[in-house]
């Protein structure tokens, strides 16, 4: 169960809100992959397992196509890559950070992670099945704009025009429904994610564990 919290985290941004909007927003750059772009986090978690660990995201000049939908290929100094894609609905991601935990179908999951038209209090889902310690689970994951059009500072760093989105994760173990975490994920218009923080609920112990990734510096090519 560990690691498939661990999973809920990685599939999944953070810090506190300036100023809200129910502002309609027609957004096609909150996911720049412009080539040679980079993304510097730095990464901490309650366990004290991570202490301003730093990861870097470069986009690159490589696309996958799955299906109809064409990914950016964005490489991670954490190894691995991360894939991108932006098509009239929304926004998409996947990659291959997540398959490193040994969990097949995770490497096929494309998450819907934000809607083209930010309205404040939209809401959406995604859907999987994992299969764990030989029992499969579905794991669901909801959306909630909170925000369309805020002001967010991070390491401080001040972004405008931030979509907040929050979101949990449940899975149903032997009829009962398990909830699994709880996040606040931080986009900026022509940046991308700038931050974000997850807490997640062991079912058996309820022992908490919280996972913050901010941004601390970036160049958009």
């Amino acid at each position: 169960m560990k690691r498939l919290l661990t999973v809920i985290a990685l599939i999944a941004t953070m810090s506190s809100c300036k100023k809200s909007s129910n502002t309609t927003l027609l957004n096609t750059s909150f996911s720049p992959v412009t080539v040679g772009s980079t993304w510097t986090y730095l990464r901490n978690s309650s366990d004290s397992a991570f202490k301003d660990s730093v990861y870097k995201f470069t986009a690159t000049d490589s696309t996958i196509a799955v299906g109809d939908t064409i990914y950016s290929v964005v490489n991670t100094s954490a190894g691995g890559d991360i894939y991108y894609a932006a098509i009239d609905t929304g926004y998409f991601r996947r990659g291959s950070l997540l398959s490193s935990l040994g969990i097949p179908e995770l490497s096929t999951f494309s998450e819907y992670y934000l809607p083209k038209i930010l309205i404040k209090n939209a809401t959406w889902s995604n859907h999987l099945i994992i299969t764990y310690q030989g029992i499969k689970l579905p794991v669901t994951l909801a959306y909630t704009l909170q925000g369309a059009a805020d002001g967010l500072s991070v390491l401080g760093n001040n972004f405008s025009n931030v979509a907040h989105v929050s979101a949990t994760f449940t899975t149903i173990i032997y009829g009962t429904p398990i909830q699994l975490g709880t996040g606040d994920f931080y986009y900026a218009e022509g940046i991308g994610l700038i931050s974000f923080n997850l807490t997640t609920i062991d079912p058996i112990t309820h022992v908490t564990a919280t996972t913050t990734f901010k941004l601390k510096s970036y160049t958009i090519k």
